[in-house]
Parts: structure tokens; sequence; C-alpha cells
């Protein structure tokens, strides 16, 4: 192994580390409707491109969140799941206060025909349980936090688009 990742690993342990020691009194809360106007446009399918790497399977790269809107189509409805590493990557991160309640996951599809995992607040994954359909397409409003080597990792938090049922 070089030099530079062995330091990168080490960096990324004691983050991680140190986010895990870190208060856990802070109960997730609910977070307030989201400023459309801080949400860059991306090209979701690009950004998947550019972030897997099936061959690093270990490697997770942390990032500062950053407020994204992309469009893609609902290939599975957001579930219930045991959802415990978003936390950390978020305390790590920053960015995000207060901290979301995230308990729900849910794929989507980009138009180059890309599907992905993304993690859903909880608000908004009752409110496009109640709304949308599989096959829809909408807009999302989400945070990514970090990329790993299936792609990006995103935080959905709101959607625009009519409701499909």
């Amino acid at each position: 192994m070089n030099k530079k990742y062995i330091e990168t690993f080490v960096a990324v342990f004691f983050l991680l580390i140190a986010s895990a020691v870190t208060s856990f009194a802070d109960s997730p809360k609910a977070s307030p409707a989201p400023d459309r106007t801080r949400f860059a446009t991306i090209n979701l399918e690009k950004i998947i491109a550019a972030t897997r790497n099936p061959a690093d399977n270990r490697k997770i790269i942390l990032r500062p969140t950053r407020p994204v809107f992309f469009s893609s189509k609902v290939k599975r409805l957001p579930e219930k799941r045991k959802i415990e590493y978003i936390y950390t990557a978020l305390r790590v991160a920053g960015g995000l206060d207060p901290m979301p309640e995230v308990s729900h996951r849910m794929f989507v599809e980009s138009k180059g025909g890309s599907i992905i995992p993304v993690y859903v607040e909880d608000m908004a994954a009752r409110k496009i349980s109640r709304n949308l359909r599989v096959d829809q397409v909408v807009q999302f409003y989400a945070y990514h936090v970090y990329n790993y080597s299936k792609g990006p990792a995103f935080l959905v938090v709101d959607y625009e688009g009519e409701a499909g049922r």
C-alpha cells in the first residue's frame, strides 16, 4: 500500500472514531423544509459514472454535505430499514442542523438506466409513499453525503413533481 492511501485511511478512521464518541444524546429531529435556492442541479448519470468503482469495494469517501437537485425515476418506494451509518457520515460531514430523522431507503434510476439506493428522510418518505408510484419521474432534493464503490450516497429530503397515485 502506498503512503498516501494509508494516511487517508487513518484520517477517515479517526474521524469515524471521533464521531462515534460524540454525544448521542442529540436525538435526530425532523428537518425543516429545504431552502430550494441552495440546491444545485446535477446530472445524476454523470455523478454515478464518476463515483462508481466496483474494484474498490472498501473505500468510502466522506465529503461535506452538498445540497443537490436531480431528476430520476422511482424504482422502489421508501422502505423502513435499520439505518445507522448515515448518522455517522452526517456527523462527520456536517452541514445539517438539526439532524434529520432517517429510517427509510428507496431506489431511483437515472436517465441512463443506472439504479442506486438513496436514504430518505422520514417526513419525505411518508410524502413519497403517499403521492408517488414506481416508474414515475420526479425531481428530488437531496444531500450528497459520501461516495462509495457503488456510486454516490444521497439523502433525499423532498421532491417536485405531480402526484402519481
